[in-house]
C-alpha cells in the first residue's frame, strides 16, 4: 500500500506542477519460462532435525489443555462505553491468563492499522 500511495503522490505532485501525465505500465501477462519442480538435496542431519522438531511439536500439541468460559455479565457494548477497545481487552485478558498460569509475561505483538498515517508509516 505504501508504494501505491507514494506513486499516487508523485503523480499528483507532477500534475500540479503541469508535468505530462505518467502512463500506467501494464503488468506482465506471462512468465518468461514455465515453472519447474525443484529437487532438493537435504543432508541427513537436517532431515533428522526436521523429524525431531516434528516430534517435539506433536508432544506440545498433545499436552495442550484448553478451557472455555462463557462470560455474559457484560460485553462489547459496555467495553465501548468504558472507551476500551474490545481487541485490547481480549489481549490484556490473554496476557493476564498467561501470567497467572506460567508466572511470567509472554512476548506479545499486536498489529495495528497504519492507514491514517502518511504512506502507511508510523
Amino acid at each position: 500500500r505504501m508504494m501505491n500511495e507514494v506513486y499516487e503522490k508523485i503523480r499528483a505532485d507532477a500534475a500540479a506542477e503541469g508535468a505530462a501525465a505518467v502512463s500506467s505500465v501494464p503488468a506482465r501477462k506471462a512468465a518468461a519460462w514455465p515453472p519447474r519442480k525443484l529437487d532438493w538435496d537435504i543432508p541427513p542431519a537436517v532431515e533428522a532435525a526436521k523429524l525431531k522438531a516434528a516430534a517435539a511439536y506433536e508432544l506440545t500439541c498433545n499436552a495442550l489443555r484448553l478451557g472455555c468460559l462463557d462470560f455474559d455479565s457484560w460485553g462489547v457494548t459496555q467495553l465501548k462505553r468504558w472507551k476500551i477497545f474490545p481487541d485490547g481487552a481480549i489481549q490484556a485478558a490473554l496476557q493476564l491468563a498467561f501470567f497467572r498460569t506460567q508466572g511470567h509475561t509472554p512476548s506479545t505483538y499486536e498489529s495495528c492499522s497504519t492507514a491514517h498515517f502518511s504512506a502507511g508509516r508510523t
